[in-house]
């Protein structure tokens, strides 16, 4: 559900969906089946599969840090220079010089995203859990959340910035909040995405469609029922007391 609102939101997504496992006639199960973030993906999503892929695990756009960057796909030079570029812009503190470096348009739609599914270990809040490519189409920097297991836990997550309404642990995030522009979008883009994406009835449509497809292999439906119940709270009830805070 994760994957899918975030695509819904207009992100680059990894497609994500169920299969039943079978291995000499013999079912293993359900499992979820995520798209691998590589060539392949970046052919489908960007229409190359010659483009700069690298990995995010506890990495920044901090000067310096060039090297936490994991290079999947493309040109060492290329992803060196433009990351260095991208530091530099994010040091500054301008909205503009990082609109420059960074699609913001994606930024913002990780950024809300992340906050509203309480994605603590996401780029926002830990820096982690990320990919960034380099668009091909503009030069510039898209981050895009990746590992959505840790989301969704409670209503009520708090970040490291003590609030609900936004996680702003990362070098880009925070220095977009210190702008009057930058913050300014974040809180529009908040509310729009929750008036837009979380509106009650679409989310129990779309929590009815995935039960109907987990519930023939879970061995305990009044279980999975309370779970389903529990994770229902959550996504209803955290947009609004985001909304409070925002």
């Amino acid at each position: 559900m994760a994957y899918e609102l975030l695509t819904e939101m207009g992100m680059p997504s990894s497609a994500c969906t169920y299969a039943d496992v079978t291995v000499n006639d013999e079912s293993l199960g359900l499992y979820v089946l995520l798209e691998k973030r590589d060539d392949h993906w970046l052919e489908r999503v960007y229409g190359d599969d010659d483009v700069v892929l690298m990995e995010g695990t506890h990495a920044d756009f901090r000067q310096g840090w060039e090297a936490a960057f994991e290079l999947k796909e493309g040109d060492a030079d290329e992803a060196a220079a433009a990351l260095k570029d991208a530091m530099t812009a994010v040091a500054s503190g301008d909205y503009d010089e990082i609109d420059a470096h960074f699609d913001l348009d994606v930024l913002y739609t990780t950024w809300v995203g992340e906050s509203l599914l309480a994605a603590w270990d996401g780029y926002a809040n830990a820096t982690t859990n990320y990919y960034i490519v380099l668009d091909p189409t503009d030069g510039k920097w898209d981050v895009l959340p990746w590992g959505l297991d840790e989301t969704l836990e409670r209503a009520d997550v708090r970040f490291s910035t003590g609030r609900m309404d936004v996680a702003a642990s990362s070098a880009v995030v925070l220095a977009l909040l210190d702008s009057d522009e930058g913050r300014a979008r974040y809180q529009e883009e908040l509310l729009t995405a929750i008036e837009d994406q979380w509106d009650a009835d679409g989310l129990r449509e779309r929590m009815a469609r995935h039960l109907r497809v987990v519930a023939p292999y879970h061995p305990d439906q009044t279980e999975l029922t309370a779970a389903a119940e529990d994770l229902m709270e959550v996504l209803t009830e955290r947009p609004a007391l985001m909304a409070d805070e925002a």
